[in-house]
């Protein structure tokens, strides 16, 4: 692991680590907010990205139109969770990253700028599904 008085950059690099690991914890909270105001009986027990994907592969789920997205998010989040192996503040292109192992056995290089972008998506598709679920809220319901 990179320690933060080593390179200047080491610090930046944990830091959106930790933003990308922050708002992944934000999306999963609105994907459970907006889980709870479906008619289906959830499991408390269950990881919400499983729920999330229960219920979304149900025919005639709205929520189906989120998965790309909410996939995305899940793939970088595991990387970092379940793959995490260091970080390179010095490597040779110049580029700061984390190295994660993938599920395939290979490992992935996010840069300090792609964990920087995967942030601000997180919490956009956040702030959109917060949205929606909001709207839906307040919509009567047809009967």
């Amino acid at each position: 692991m990179v320690e933060p008085e080593r390179h200047p950059m080491a610090a930046e690099l944990i830091a959106a680590v930790g933003e990308v690991m922050l708002r992944w914890g934000r999306l999963e909270a609105e994907m459970m907010r907006r889980l709870e105001g479906s008619e289906h009986n959830l499991s408390p027990r269950a990881p919400t990205i499983q729920l999330w994907r229960v219920v979304s592969g149900q025919s005639g789920s709205d929520l189906a139109v989120w998965n790309e997205e909410i996939e995305w998010a899940a793939h970088v989040r595991n990387l970092l969770a379940h793959g995490f192996v260091g970080g390179v503040c010095e490597p040779i292109d110049g580029h700061p990253a984390v190295i994660c192992r993938h599920p395939d056995g290979e490992h992935r290089r996010l840069t300090h700028d792609t964990l920087k972008v995967a942030a601000e998506r997180l919490d956009l598709l956040q702030l959109r599904l917060r949205q929606e679920t909001d709207a839906l809220r307040r919509s009567p319901r047809k009967i």
